[in-house]
Formats: C-alpha cells, structure tokens, sequence
C-alpha cells in the first residue's frame, strides 16, 4: 500500500470474494508501519564565504523514526561526507558557478536533496 505514514498503526479487516459472493469480514488485525525517510533539509544557509570557501549550515530535519547518520554535501558531482549540521567546501576557484546540494541519510534510506 502507498500512502501509509511512518510509525503509524493501522488496522484492517479482509474478506474473500468469488462468483458466489463475499464471504464476512475476518477479524480485525494491526500492524505499524516501520521507519521512513528521513523529511527534506528545509533550508541550506550560506553562514560566511572567501575567495575560496563557502562555509554552509542547515537544521537537522525529522529522521521519521530511523537515527540520523549523516549528510551527503554534492559538490559538482563529488560527495563529501559531512557528520553535523554544517560543512565547509574549500579550494573553490573566484568567479566559478558551482551546483551544491546536501542530502539528509537516516537508518532506514537516503532522502530528499535541497
């Protein structure tokens, strides 16, 4: 089923149909659902840039019931590996365009680039 929220219990009923019928509902049984990803970074924040450095921070989004592990910092194509809330990219060239994204890793999954 699609559309389900993370750690979240649902219960639910089953009933059997043929050309002959529908049979009753069975009992009702339960199930929780299990951690999801992690929610988007919501916003990336320039904290000071050089000539060469930008040094960058963000809040920690909701891990959806699966521990945080880490933060993947995209550079051009090149990922760096970043443990906290922030990372500074050094040996930037002046008057370069670079395309940055930070994606959040729980537990469970790999989430939602900003």
């Amino acid at each position: 089923m699609a559309g389900l929220d993370s750690l979240t219990k649902y219960e639910y009923r089953v009933k059997a149909s043929n050309a002959m019928g529908d049979s009753e509902f069975s009992s009702p049984s339960s199930v929780k659902t299990g951690a999801g990803p992690p929610s988007q970074i919501a916003m990336v924040r320039l904290v000071s840039a050089t000539k060469s450095s930008l040094e960058l921070d963000w809040s920690e989004p909701n891990s959806n019931g699966a521990f945080i592990t880490g933060y993947h910092v995209w550079i051009d194509g090149v990922i760096q590996k970043a443990s906290e809330t922030g990372y500074t990219i050094c040996g930037l060239k002046p008057l370069t365009n670079y395309e940055i994204k930070v994606r959040v890793i729980n537990l469970k999954n790999k989430c939602c680039t900003q």
